[in-house]
């Protein structure tokens, strides 16, 4: 009867382990999602980022753009004013 009693207590030891193992696992893959959900955000976040500084990065280029025509315009100006005189 003593025997019956001990494989019992091994059984429900076993069945926890079993049970923890299981909330375990489980959590683990939880935390898998929940990080694969936030490589996902930071991924979208970064080619917003990239886009805003393309965006950016062009709207400078423009302005260079301009800034180098009104350069030139000026010295052609000059220029012009030297032939003159």
């Amino acid at each position: 009867m003593k025997n019956d009693s001990n494989t019992d207590n091994q059984d429900t030891s076993i069945d926890s382990s079993l049970q923890l193992a299981l909330i375990a696992a489980a959590l683990t893959t939880l935390a898998d999602l929940i990080a694969t959900f936030s490589a996902l955000e930071a991924i979208d976040e970064a080619r917003i980022q990239n886009e805003a500084d393309k965006q950016a990065q062009e709207a400078l280029d423009a302005r260079f753009k301009t800034i180098e025509d009104q350069l030139k315009n000026l010295e052609d100006v000059i220029q012009d004013l030297k032939s003159g005189s």
